[in-house]
C-alpha cells in the first residue's frame, strides 16, 4: 500500500542489528541482507543504529537524572555529582591519561602503524576468504564474521606466553583505533542513508524503532530490578546502553553513575560476555538466509528456545528477586562509597 510498502521476513532483524549490533552490524548484515534482495536492509539498519544510539545517549541521560531523584543510584545521589568531565566530554588536564604506550620502537616500525596492521590484517584476510568461500561455494557471510574468526585465530598463534608476540600488543591503543574506526563508520554510515528509502518504510520503521524502546525500557525499569539485588540500576542502565547502541554507549552511562566500576557490572560482563558471542554470531550470520530462505519459524525457535533455558536458569539459580522490595535492597547508606 501507500504506507506500508512490503514487508518481507527480516524486517524485524533491522531493530537488533541496529539497536544492539550498531553501524559496524547494521552494515555487515545489511549487505547480506541486499545480496539476498532486501535492497533497502543497509539504509533501514543504518537508521536503526544512528535513532538507538541517539536514544541511549539521551534516553540514557533522562533515565539517570530519574533515578538520582528517585533514590535508586547507589553511588551517585544528585545528577549535579556527575564530574564536569563527564557531561561536557572535554577532560580536563588534570584528569588525562595517556592511550598507549610504546611497544615498538620507532626506529624499527612506528607504534601506531604495528598496531594498525593487526587490525587490518584479519580484516583484509576476512575479506579475502569471504570472497573465496563466496566464489567456490556460494555462501554468503558478513564479512565481519569471517574477520573475526581469523582474528581470533591470529590470537591464539600469537600467544600470551613468554616467547608470544601478544606481549608487544598496548591493550588501550587497539581499543582507541577501534573506537576511531567505530566513529568514522557512524559518520559515513548517516551520510550514506538514502531518506527517500527511509520515507518509504516510515511507518513500519517508526512502529519496529518504538517497539524496540519499549522493550529496552521495560528491561530497564521492569527486569532490572528483579534480576538484580544491589546495585541494580547501575547493571541495569549500563545494559540499557548496550541494548540501544554499542558496549561503549553502555559504559559510558555506567561510568556516569559507577565511576568506579564498585557495582563490579564490567567484571561480571568480562565473565558472561564471551557465551553471549557465539549466540550474537550466529544471528547476524545466519539470521539473513534463515528468515529469508523460508526457516524464519526455526530461527525464531531457536532464539525462543536460548531465551526460555536463560530465565529457567536464572530462576533456578535464584537470580530473581522479585520477593524482596526495592527499599529493602542495600543503599548508598549501606554500601562503602569511599571504597
Amino acid at each position: 500500500s501507500k504506507w506500508v510498502p512490503e514487508i518481507n521476513y527480516g524486517f524485524g532483524l533491522i531493530l537488533a542489528t541496529g539497536f544492539y549490533g550498531g553501524h559496524g552490524t547494521a552494515a555487515a548484515v545489511g549487505s547480506t541482507f541486499e545480496n539476498l534482495g532486501f535492497a533497502a536492509a543497509t539504509d533501514l539498519g543504518m537508521t536503526s543504529a544512528t535513532i538507538g544510539i541517539l536514544a541511549g545517549i539521551f534516553g540514557g541521560l533522562i533515565f539517570i537524572k530519574m533515578a538520582t531523584k528517585k533514590g535508586y543510584t547507589q553511588y551517585v545521589k544528585d545528577f549535579s555529582e556527575i564530574s564536569e568531565d563527564m557531561r561536557t566530554g572535554l577532560v580536563k588536564p588534570g584528569n588525562r591519561v595517556s592511550i598507549g604506550t610504546e611497544t615498538i620502537s620507532p626506529i624499527a616500525l612506528d607504534p601506531l602503524a604495528f598496531h594498525v596492521a593487526l587490525l587490518l590484517i584479519p580484516s583484509g584476510l576476512g575479506y579475502l576468504l569471504n570472497t573465496y568461500i563466496a566464489d567456490t561455494w556460494g555462501l554468503d557471510f558478513p564479512t565481519f564474521t569471517i574477520a573475526f574468526i581469523v582474528a581470533l585465530l591470529m590470537y591464539a598463534f600469537m600467544g600470551k606466553g613468554k616467547k608470544g608476540v601478544y606481549k608487544y600488543v598496548d591493550e588501550n591503543v587497539v581499543n582507541r583505533l577501534g573506537s576511531s574506526a567505530t566513529d568514522y563508520l557512524v559518520f559515513f554510515g548517516v551520510a550514506s542513508i538514502k531518506l527517500p528509502v527511509v520515507l518509504e518504510y516510515a511507518l513500519p520503521l517508526g512502529l519496529l524503532m518504538l517497539s524496540g524502546m519499549i522493550i529496552v525500557i521495560l528491561m530497564l525499569w521492569a527486569v532490572g530490578p528483579l534480576m538484580n539485588y544491589e546495585s541494580w540500576f547501575e547493571r541495569s542502565i549500563f545494559v540499557y546502553g548496550y541494548a540501544t547502541g554499542v558496549f561503549a554507549i553502555g559504559l559510558t552511562l555506567l561510568r556516569v553513575v559507577d565511576p568506579n566500576n564498585k557495582s563490579k557490572t564490567l567484571t561480571d560482563t568480562a565473565i558472561v560476555g564471551p557465551l553471549n558471542t557465539p549466540i550474537e554470531l550466529f544471528a547476524w550470520s545466519a539470521g539473513p538466509a534463515m528468515l529469508l530462505g523460508g526457516q524464519h519459524w526455526s530461527f525464531i525457535g531457536i532464539y525462543a528456545a536460548i531465551s526460555i533455558v536463560c530465565v529457567v536458569i536464572s530462576i533456578k539459580l535464584k537470580w530473581w528477586y522479585w520477593k524482596i522490595p526495592l527499599e529493602d535492597r542495600p543503599d548508598a547508606s549501606a554500601l562503602d562509597r569511599d571504597g
